[in-house]
């Protein structure tokens, strides 16, 4: 009888890619706990102490927010008319040249 030793590289084959695919899942495993218990800490800790901008700072960005929205919008309107006025000009020239 001859003895073929396929079978046995094939166990040994499916026994070490078993055995590779556990350690893969065991980081994602351990990843996806620790990840779990960061929330959970996180839903734990009081709102107060919970790092983020107080009312005031948000009141200051509002404010500079404002300010900045006047800015741009007033600055663009007067742009826009001076490329209409631009505009026209242009056109008038070449009207006078024909």
């Amino acid at each position: 009888m001859i003895y073929d030793p396929s079978p046995i590289f094939i166990i040994l084959f499916v026994l070490g890619m078993l055995a590779i695919f556990r350690k893969r899942g065991m980081g994602i495993q351990h990843r996806l706990e620790r990840q779990i218990a960061e929330l959970r800490a996180e839903r734990r800790t009081p709102p107060s102490l919970q790092p983020g901008p107080t009312a005031d700072q948000v009141q200051m960005l509002e404010d500079r927010v404002r300010v900045l929205e006047r800015i741009v919008t007033d600055q663009n309107y007067d742009l826009a008319r001076e490329i209409e006025a631009l505009r026209d000009r242009k056109a008038d020239h070449r009207r006078e040249v024909q």
